[in-house]
């Protein structure tokens, strides 16, 4: 059986994460992640798709925003139940949503926090008078670039990765290529690839560059990567690995953190009664 794909969405300002599972099959769950102490917290699973890029975590990460749903039909009511996608804001790691806005389809939907952990909505409005205290006044409508290239990509993800330090190193949607710096000169690349065998419609793709634009070691079993202080962090083969920063080599011998395939996460609902129905 083939390992579970993984993506992770880090807080900017905390040693927070909230890991993304697809598989075995089609199911999804989430998982919280220390990212110091390496200790995993399950989260919920879901009957449908996250779309990862569209997604993300406040910047103490206390709250998750995200982009999901099932794709079987069109919304007929208001009611996120029968939606075929919605936007849901929900206390992390969990998915019982706080806030949710129902959609029909695809197009637009999702979020992002701004670097001071304001709210900014992907082409969707909350309803009047639903909008929690919790999370402050939401972000203006222009704290990011709107997102609305399908299910997907758009621009988003590449100003949300800004946040974190990433470098918009050219190219625009799925052509973008986002550069992190390391140790002694050496990049971290991220670029992206369109329904490539065994990973998802969009996937992300890394490379280790060298020093003065030397070579570009590629990387094809790592789904997600990034800094995180004196290491490098990767996912791949459903687990969390970790590698020293090296100035003359890029990075040092990796260890294995976490295995995330391991950790079940069944049914609940989450703590204190938060949530109002994003789950199913």
């Amino acid at each position: 059986m083939s390992p579970p794909r993984l993506w992770v969405l880090t807080a900017a300002a905390a040693p927070a994460a909230v890991i993304l599972r697809r598989g075995p099959s089609a199911a999804m769950a989430t998982l919280g992640w220390d990212r110091d102490r390496h200790q995993l917290t399950p989260g919920q699973p879901l009957a449908g798709r996250i779309a990862p890029f569209r997604s993300d975590l406040s910047p103490d990460g206390r709250h998750l925003v995200v982009f999901a749903g099932t794709g079987h039909a069109r919304a007929q009511a208001a009611g996120v139940g029968r939606a075929a996608w919605w936007t849901a804001v929900s206390r992390a790691p969990w998915l019982s949503a706080i806030l949710v806005v129902p959609m029909a389809d695809a197009w637009c939907g999702g979020g992002a926090f701004t670097a001071d952990g304001r709210l900014w909505l992907n082409g969707v409005a909350a309803a009047a008078g639903e909008w929690p205290a919790e999370l402050g006044p939401p972000a203006g409508p222009g704290a990011f670039p709107a997102s609305t290239d399908g299910f997907h990509l758009g621009a988003l993800h590449a100003a949300t990765q800004r946040l974190r330090g990433w470098i918009h190193a050219g190219g625009e949607r799925y052509a973008a290529v986002l550069t992190r710096p390391l140790e002694g000169g050496w990049l971290l690349e991220r670029r992206f690839v369109l329904a490539a065998p065994g990973r998802a419609l969009v996937a992300a793709a890394h490379a280790l560059v060298e020093p003065a634009g030397g070579r570009r070691l590629d990387r094809p079993g790592w789904e997600w990567a990034d800094r995180h202080g004196p290491c490098l962090q990767f996912a791949a083969g459903g687990a969390l690995h970790e590698a020293p920063l090296d100035a003359v080599a890029g990075i040092g011998p990796a260890r294995q953190v976490a295995d995330v395939a391991a950790v079940a996460v069944p049914p609940r609902p989450a703590p204190g009664g938060a949530g109002h129905g994003a789950v199913r």
